[in-house]
C-alpha cells in the first residue's frame, strides 16, 4: 500500500493537492477525459457544465484514491492508467472485484446508495482521473435522466462481469478460470496498435481476482511463460490470447 493515504486525516494527499491538479490540468485535459460513451451527445452547453465541475489528478502505482469506509467526496472517471477495486473480507485478506480502465467510472452507485464507498480503489499503474465533487455530481445526475441512464448501464456491465467471475469460481476448476480471466483483461485493455497487452499485477492479485494463491497462479505461469504469457518485474504481457481461449473452453475439468 502507498503512503498516500492517511486514513486518520479523513483526507488523501491527492485531495490536499487539488488546487495544484487543477491547475495543471487545463481543459484540453479535461476535454479528453470528458469524451466517452458516458457523455456522448451532450450539447456544448452541457458539456461546459460538467466541466466546469470537474478537475484533473494525477496517480501511480500504489496510490489509494479512496477507502473502504469512507464518505463519497468524489465521483472519478479513470482517464488513463489502471485502477483495482478491492474488498477486505473478515480474515483481512483482500479480494480484487474488478480493474478500472480507460472510460470507468467510480464512486457513483456508492453516492447515490450508502454515500459512503464500500471498497478501496488503488491504482496498478499510473494514469490520469478526472474527478467531480460528489456534491455537484449528484444534482446533475438527477438533472439529466441521460447519464443517469448510461450510469446505470455502465454498473449492469459490471454486474454482469461478476456474475461471470463467481459462476466460474462455482463451477471452473483453476485452469480455464484463470485462462479466462487473462483473456477477460485482454479484451478490456487491448489496444488498436498492438496485439500484445501488458496487465501490471502481480501474480499474487491475480490469484486474488480468481480465487486461488500464489503457489498455484506461479505453476500456471510457469507452464504458459514465453508460449501464451510471459512476466517480469510484476508485468505481465499476453502473448496467445487464442491458446488462453482454448485452454479455458476445453471441456476438461481437471483440477491443476
Amino acid at each position: 500500500m502507498s503512503g498516500l493515504y492517511n486514513p486518520l486525516s479523513g483526507r488523501s494527499k491527492v485531495a490536499d493537492h487539488l488546487d495544484f491538479l487543477r491547475a495543471k490540468g487545463g481543459d484540453l485535459d479535461r476535454r479528453a477525459l470528458l469524451s466517452s460513451l458516458l457523455f456522448d451527445g451532450f450539447s456544448t452547453q452541457d458539456q461546459e457544465r460538467l466541466l466546469a465541475g470537474m478537475y484533473v489528478k494525477e496517480c501511480s502505482r500504489g496510490d489509494l484514491l479512496y477507502m473502504e469506509g469512507d464518505v463519497v467526496e468524489e465521483v472519478l472517471r479513470v482517464g488513463s492508467g489502471l485502477v483495482k477495486i478491492t474488498k477486505l473480507g473478515a480474515s483481512g485478506a483482500a479480494v480484487i472485484l474488478r480493474l478500472a480502465a480507460h472510460g470507468a467510472v467510480l464512486g457513483a452507485a456508492d453516492l447515490f446508495a450508502t454515500g459512503k464507498h464500500t471498497t478501496t480503489a488503488e491504482a496498478v499503474r499510473s494514469g490520469l482521473i478526472l474527478a467531480c465533487r460528489a456534491s455537484a455530481f449528484k444534482p446533475m445526475v438527477e438533472s439529466r435522466p441521460a447519464l443517469l441512464l448510461r450510469l446505470l448501464k455502465a454498473q449492469a456491465e459490471c454486474l454482469r462481469e461478476l456474475e461471470e467471475r463467481f459462476h466460474e469460481m462455482a463451477t471452473d476448476c483453476v485452469r480455464p478460470r484463470v485462462a479466462r480471466q487473462l483473456v477477460r483483461l485482454h479484451e478490456k485493455m487491448l489496444q488498436p496498435d498492438s496485439d500484445q497487452v501488458e496487465i501490471h499485477l502481480s501474480h499474487e492479485e491475480l490469484a486474488q481476482m480468481t480465487g486461488t494463491n500464489l503457489y498455484t497462479i506461479g505453476r500456471l505461469f510457469a507452464e504458459w511463460e514465453g508460449i501464451a504469457v510471459s512476466s517480469r518485474r510484476g508485468v505481465v504481457s499476453i502473448r496467445d490470447v487464442q491458446l488462453l481461449r482454448e485452454i479455458y473452453e476445453s471441456s476438461s475439468k481437471r483440477e491443476v
